[in-house]
């Protein structure tokens, strides 16, 4: 099968050798600095001459409106890569904004967001749960077995984290929204609390992780926390944590939205060629 490959982190670098690796022809842009090989065709229309599927980044977009090419050489607007792609073929990417799905959709072309797909979205929650663990015990100065740990936020990522979490020995508070989650943790031998009622709590907490992509750490909720506990972001900008106001602070804030293309490439370039197999199939 003829793939092009189109933008995107060191997880879409190993996914092209692992669809290589499985016989397929492969075709890339905007991923010259990270395959110097790939000076083949010249232009977008040349590589997606002939194509039977169009794999684009996870997320889609490094800034609105530009295709997430960090290995690229020149920035690539989204329009001028849906005005050239074929209509006729399967397109997949992730996380897929609604205006960004309009607008492709407005030039013909369905886009299939990978992360609304169960089977990927679990696969790359325990990828990001793991990273996540391995940033916290690399940025902290003390062990997470008795440490008093938030996360905002319970879905996929934030049980999956907290029961890793769990497992090392942490007590874990997960904040929800919906009283199912809440009771969902509470089953799981997770600590509950309603993020909309977090004042409580936080001036216990050494480590806080969200995963929400809206404000949940707010200014007036930050200041409650101790001053050397420690921040990590996962959700994508503009995250959950307002990050000036940590700053400002003095709290040690990481972000890391994307973790699994960083802590885990291979493994998450793997699930998202599974993926996209049994979806063609």
């Amino acid at each position: 099968m003829n793939f092009a490959v189109l933008g995107g982190d060191e997880r879409s670098v190993c996914l092209v050798r692992r669809l290589r690796q499985d016989g397929h022809e492969v075709r890339t842009f905007g991923m010259e600095c990270a395959m110097e090989q790939e000076r083949g065709p010249a232009g977008l229309d040349e590589v997606l001459e002939g194509t039977e599927c169009v794999i684009l980044p996870i997320p889609l977009e490094r800034k609105p409106g530009l295709l997430n090419a960090p290995f690229g050489e020149t920035e690539i607007p989204l329009g001028r890569l849906f005005d050239a792609l074929p209509g006729d073929v399967p397109v997949f990417a992730g996380a897929v904004r609604p205006d960004t799905r309009a607008m492709a959709a407005g030039r013909g072309i369905a886009v299939t967001d990978l992360l609304a797909m169960e089977e990927l979205a679990v696969k790359n929650a325990a990828l990001t749960a793991e990273g996540a663990v391995g940033v916290l015990i690399r940025e902290t100065d003390r062990s997470l077995m008795d440490m008093d740990i938030l996360v905002t936020g319970a879905g996929r990522i934030g049980k999956l984290l907290g029961l890793r979490l769990k497992a090392l020995g942490a007590h874990v508070t997960v904040s929800a929204r919906k009283e199912s989650d809440k009771a969902w943790c509470r089953s799981m031998g997770l600590g509950a609390a309603d993020t909309g009622e977090l004042e409580p709590i936080l001036p216990q907490i050494s480590a806080a992780v969200n995963t929400v992509p809206s404000p949940v750490l707010t200014p007036d909720r930050l200041r409650l926390l101790p001053r050397d506990a420690f921040l990590l972001e996962l959700a994508s900008n503009p995250g959950g944590i307002d990050r000036q106001a940590a700053r400002a602070l003095g709290l040690r804030l990481t972000a890391a939205p994307g973790l699994p293309g960083k802590t885990a490439p291979k493994s998450a370039a793997a699930a998202i060629a599974d993926t996209i197999y049994h979806n063609l199939k």
